[in-house]
């Protein structure tokens, strides 16, 4: 019954961009004169484009009626396909739009085109629009996408938002949207798009994550190149999900800013969530790095100026060539530490390049119960310049 529903809000507004289109422009049909029946088309498709990136917004918004009734897979796949009709619209657009006004203006091609950018209202911007949109499309294609890291396709993906923002005063100044009811019904449902998306993108996780507290409990390695990330906070209890349901994470943790989505691995226990993380990527592969770091201060946490979450350090080092450029000319920036409470700055421990503290090997065996010096394993590996 939902579907129906769903399925009835999509041809609905469909039937009334069709409606506005043929009120506005369906004189362009009977006139007989040479284009115009390009430029009829030429609006249509800009239309459609308008109303298809509207849809996407709609599947990535993580509406929750939504995603119950479909499921996040089937949303997604759904976006994908959506993608490749709507490139074709988008494209289809300013071509009949040149097409039809330089055979009305009988001028070329590529005269009516530099005409449009320098003499219609809104035109530039969309034009800006068109080639972000374009070039994300581009870099979707699957085998092109599998050749990238994700947070780049995520991030590239990021400036789309500016291009639907720069584009709409282009969608209501001109064509069959500007004025009467017409312009009144685009407002409103880019209005209820907008305000969903922002709602459930941005504002509800946000709300969860302070609500709740979210933190990475433990950890554990499930098998080769598998872990269980668990995540605690507060009040878990009231924090439903079902098992197999997917969630985006954030780690907050230097290099792990990126928005990746997770299948919950286990069902309800009102405790904690789990996650299983095949090591697959860039990303996932630092999964291993959060639950080293965490051992190390949980185990030592007296001993929290000699450990920090990032440990992943201590790995390459032991397995890769380092070289060290003296003197120094890159130290951390003094900044707040939530570990220690307090401001921090290692200007003086970084510059200082003997680091005989380092070398005591009894002290780190009784911190570490490693046999090699604290500073990542074989000396003969590090190499000064």
């Amino acid at each position: 019954m939902k579907k129906i529903f769903w399925h009835t809000i999509i041809i609905a507004n469909f039937y009334a961009i069709l409606y506005f289109w043929f009120l506005h422009s369906g004189g362009y049909l009977k006139s007989g004169e040479p284009g115009d029946v390009y430029i009829a088309f030429g609006r249509l498709t800009g239309l459609l484009s308008a109303y298809l990136i509207l849809i996407q917004l709609f599947l990535i918004s993580r509406f929750s009626f939504l995603e119950k009734e479909y499921g996040f897979d089937r949303l997604n796949n759904l976006h994908k396909w959506i993608g490749l009709t709507l490139g074709f619209f988008i494209i289809s657009h300013p071509v009949l739009l040149t097409i039809g006004y330089s055979q009305t203006n009988d001028r070329s091609f590529i005269g009516q085109f530099i005409n449009f950018l320098s003499g219609w209202e809104g035109v530039f911007l969309a034009t800006l629009a068109f080639i972000i949109i374009i070039i994300t499309a581009i870099i979707s294609i699957r085998k092109i996408r599998s050749k990238i890291p994700y947070e780049f396709w995520y991030f590239a993906h990021l400036p789309l938002y500016l291009a639907i923002i720069i584009s709409f005063s282009h969608q209501i100044n001109t064509g069959d949207l500007a004025s009467g009811g017409a312009l009144w019904y685009w407002f409103i449902i880019n209005i209820i798009t907008a305000g969903i998306l922002i709602g459930y993108r941005f504002v509800k996780p946000a709300f969860l994550f302070f609500k709740h507290s979210f933190a990475v409990e433990k950890v554990v390695r499930e098998n080769i190149g598998v872990y269980s990330v668990y995540i605690t906070g507060k009040k878990m209890d009231s924090y439903k999900f079902s098992s197999g349901q997917y969630a985006t994470l954030i780690f907050m943790q230097k290099n792990m800013w990126f928005h990746h989505p997770f299948s919950f691995s286990d069902s309800y226990n009102g405790k904690n969530l789990r996650f299983s993380i095949k090591m697959s990527g860039d990303f996932t592969s630092k999964i291993e790095n959060i639950k080293t770091g965490i051992n190390m201060l949980i185990r030592n946490s007296d001993k929290h100026k000699l450990f920090a979450i990032d440990k992943y350090w201590f790995q390459l080092q032991e397995r890769d060539f380092w070289f060290l450029v003296i003197p120094l000319s890159v130290v951390q920036r003094e900044d707040y530490s939530n570990i220690e409470n307090r401001r921090t700055n290692y200007t003086n421990i970084m510059v200082d390049m003997d680091k005989k503290h380092l070398f005591e090997q009894s002290k780190i065996d009784n911190l570490m119960n490693m046999k090699k010096p604290y500073i990542g394993g074989n000396l003969k590996k590090i190499k000064f310049l």
